[in-house]
């Protein structure tokens, strides 16, 4: 499924439920309002029809005929069902509804006393009942007497009763029809606003996701061949995807970087492994082509030697450089007391013919303890004068400083070789460059030193760089960041 339609189906889900429990919510709050509307209509046409029963000393007092005329003047003619029954259970008067009938009558006996009304359906309508009682003194008394019919002066029956019940039923099947059909007109408008948004959503979301359509179509062209002339379309908006566009580009940079560099790298070591192997064996088919003395074949022996030192210099730092970090061995970091490691450690140079130039400053009036690993700790010293010596003049010193700078213990090595160009200082660390100067000069080397420097200090958590002094000398620093 694509993600428009994966969108779609959210969104019109999501929409389906907001529709629905508006719907619903809001037609059963109509039918709430609209009930209790009714039940309030039936409570009042039974206080209406309450104030004929007046109860006195000689009991319950109803007057026949006076009901209907009441409920006439408050316009509940034609809607109000109503029954009034003595204490023995017989109907004294009903309405004059035309729906009148004897299934109702009996329904409305069967009324229970209560504070609320009652619902029922009957002569195929729906009815709102309330039931009230009207009481005497003397029906406390428990007299079992039957009404008392008198005449007044001016013609009017007027009978007594012990005791009274009203039962009064308001038909609420318009209620139940405008219900029915707002109920319809919410279902239909419900669905239209769904099958609307249907149509839209797919537009909206097809023209929103267009920039992500553009750019997978333009990240398939993109291959290793091509990485320098192919970028993701720019996104003017200040939104997520254009964050995403920025990010991509940016990381096809740095993937472009890294494949220039691996390109180089593996031109480099292919140069550098072809020109060992290429005087090697020309110095084994020169030596066979005739018979040789001994010396000849000895001389050709300690070339080839020579050569094969060279190469294997060379395959094992390649090997070492082309480690990921994943892939190489952790390192066993411990604690070294600087103050006395450098000493000792300057002591293993003592073979050196410049041994002489080589002097230990200490700038650290207490003991510098770091985390670090001394064989590869020692290795990258190496690295570093090594290139000291070699890259400055015979008659000048290679100094290795011991300080703290803002609390950071460092080991600087300090020389006044060759004039370090700010071009070139921006390529030192990587593997096989070596500068125009230095190719001039004819100065040996491979390019390798400080790349696998830089790799050894990463690998106990120290950094390598470098840095020009005031007084021109060029500076290596590696500073411990675990202390």
């Amino acid at each position: 499924m694509s993600l428009t339609n994966r969108l779609s189906v959210l969104f019109l889900s999501m929409l389906a439920i907001v529709i629905c429990g508006f719907s619903s919510t809001l037609y059963l709050l109509t039918r709430h309002y609209l009930l209790q509307q009714a039940a309030r209509q039936v409570a009042g046409a039974s206080n209406v029809i309450g104030i004929v029963a007046e109860s006195g000393p000689d009991g319950v007092e109803w007057e026949l005929g006076v009901a209907n005329s009441n409920l006439d003047s408050q316009l509940f003619e034609g809607r109000i069902a109503w029954l009034v029954v003595d204490h023995m259970g017989a109907a004294i008067e009903q309405s004059n509804a035309i729906f009148q009938s004897v299934e109702l009558n009996q329904r409305l006996l069967d009324i229970p006393k209560s504070l609320t009304p009652a619902a029922f359906d009957s002569s195929g309508r729906s009815w709102i009942a309330f039931r009230q009682e009207v009481s005497s003194p003397i029906s406390s008394g428990g007299s079992k007497s039957v009404e008392v019919k008198r005449i007044a002066d001016h013609g009017e029956v007027k009978l007594f009763y012990p005791a009274l019940s009203i039962v009064v039923a308001l038909d609420v099947s318009g209620v139940y029809s405008n219900l029915r059909r707002f109920g319809s007109v919410l279902a239909i408008l419900s669905l239209t606003i769904w099958l609307t948004a249907l149509l839209l959503s797919r537009v909206v979301c097809h023209r929103a996701l267009l920039p992500l359509r553009n750019m997978a179509q333009s990240a398939v062209q993109i291959d290793a061949e091509n990485l320098s002339n192919q970028r993701l379309p720019h996104i003017d908006s200040k939104d997520e995807l254009a964050m995403l566009t920025t990010s991509f580009n940016e990381l096809l940079d740095r993937l472009q970087i890294s494949f220039e560099r691996q390109r180089t790298f593996v031109g480099e070591a292919s140069h550098q492994l072809r020109t060992p192997l290429t005087a090697i064996l020309g110095q084994i088919e020169v030596a066979m082509r005739r018979e040789r003395s001994i010396p000849e074949y000895r001389e050709t022996l300690q070339t080839v030697h020579r050569r094969t030192i060279h190469l294997n210099k060379i395959v094992e730092s390649l090997l070492f450089l082309a480690q990921t970090d994943s892939d190489a061995a952790k390192p066993r970091i411990e604690c070294l007391e600087l103050t006395l490691w450098l000493p000792n450690y300057i002591e293993s140079w003592s073979g050196h013919e410049r041994f002489g130039s080589i002097q230990l400053e200490s700038h650290v009036d207490e003991g510098c303890e770091v985390r670090a690993q001394s064989i590869m700790l020692a290795e990258s010293l190496n690295v570093l004068i090594d290139n000291a010596i070699k890259y400055s003049p015979a008659n000048t010193t290679v100094a290795i400083r011991l300080c703290r700078v803002d609390g950071t213990p460092q080991v600087q090595v300090l020389s006044r070789g060759h004039a370090i160009s700010p071009e070139d200082e921006r390529r030192l660390f990587e593997p096989f460059f070596r500068s125009e100067t230095i190719r001039t000069l004819g100065i040996p080397g491979l390019g390798l030193g400080l790349s696998l420097a830089k790799r050894l200090t990463s690998a106990f958590n120290a950094t390598l760089s470098f840095s020009r002094q005031p007084d021109a000398a060029n500076c290596f620093v590696i500073a411990f960041q675990n202390h």
